[in-house]
């Protein structure tokens, strides 16, 4: 492989590892919370619906974009899913 084609692959399994630890760590907030206080299983959907409105609000820091706008259309997102989840007694 050419130099070119190593940088290219480090870089991409770079990027991979990192999605899939931001993935996991995202994931596991949630699952942990819903798993230590099992009496209260919804709390796992607000602490998830909570996580994506900071996310939203990080993720329109980076880019630019109104933090508050940002952040409650992702936290909306989240509560439209759970809905969803629920009706189809996924959740």
């Amino acid at each position: 492989a050419s130099s070119l084609g190593r940088v290219v692959a480090r870089d991409a399994t770079e990027a991979a590892a990192l999605a899939s630890a931001a993935s996991f760590l995202g994931a596991v907030g949630p699952l942990a919370f819903g798993a230590a206080i099992p009496r209260y299983p919804w709390l796992a959907i607000v602490v998830a619906v909570a996580a994506l409105g900071v996310l939203g609000a990080v993720l329109a820091a980076v880019i630019g974009g109104n933090r508050t706008r940002w952040a409650v259309i992702l936290a909306a997102s989240g509560v439209a899913v759970a809905a969803i989840g629920t009706q189809l007694e996924i959740v």
